[in-house]
């Protein structure tokens, strides 16, 4: 019974030190661009734009939702080298003037050369007023965690009044094939 309970714990520790298959985040956990500070809101998971509310002598409340861009950075932590990974995401894109780009973004270890490995785009989809998610098709990110560190750059851009467009959630998990 102990050399069981033995080699199960030497197998588990194997199993974390190749890392694990996927990463995921919250839109609310990333490190804000210091141009967007004063356009960006947290509230629970999400990342939207400000809303700035106003009391108004006759009518109530007005509220107003900031416009610009916003650009919010997610580190990408180790990965196990699977052939090939896929992107999904979790976002609201409320149509005409509204945008939420994910750039995943590699930089060599080496060189410091920085690329971009893949884009999501939400103007690629039916816009909605409600969250919605999205998974890239056929696994198109190849990353390779020996030679580059991963970094996921979203900008969410609202040139429009009405509801904000936001990020939700990031998951970028390993494919069994490519």
């Amino acid at each position: 019974m102990k050399k069981l309970l033995v080699l199960g714990m030497m197998l588990a520790g194997e199993a974390q030190a190749a890392g694990p298959f996927s990463w995921a985040t919250t839109g609310s956990t990333g490190t804000v661009d210091e141009d967007s500070t004063s356009l960006v809101q947290f509230n629970g998971p999400y990342v939207t734009f400000r809303t700035s509310c106003l009391a108004v002598i006759v009518g109530g409340i007005s509220c107003e939702v900031s416009r610009g861009t916003v650009t919010v950075r997610y580190r990408v932590g180790r990965l196990n080298n699977a052939p090939a990974f896929s992107l999904t995401t979790r976002f609201r894109d409320g149509g005409k003037n509204q945008r939420v780009q994910l750039f995943v973004k590699g930089v060599d270890l080496t060189s410091g050369t920085e690329s971009i490995v893949f884009t999501f785009d939400s103007d690629t989809f039916s816009p909605s007023s409600d969250y919605q998610t999205q998974v890239t098709s056929a696994c198109p990110l190849q990353l390779d965690f020996d030679r580059h560190t991963y970094y996921v750059e979203a900008v969410i851009t609202n040139s429009r009044a009405g509801s904000s467009p936001g990020l939700e959630t990031i998951d970028i998990r390993g494919c069994s094939t490519l």
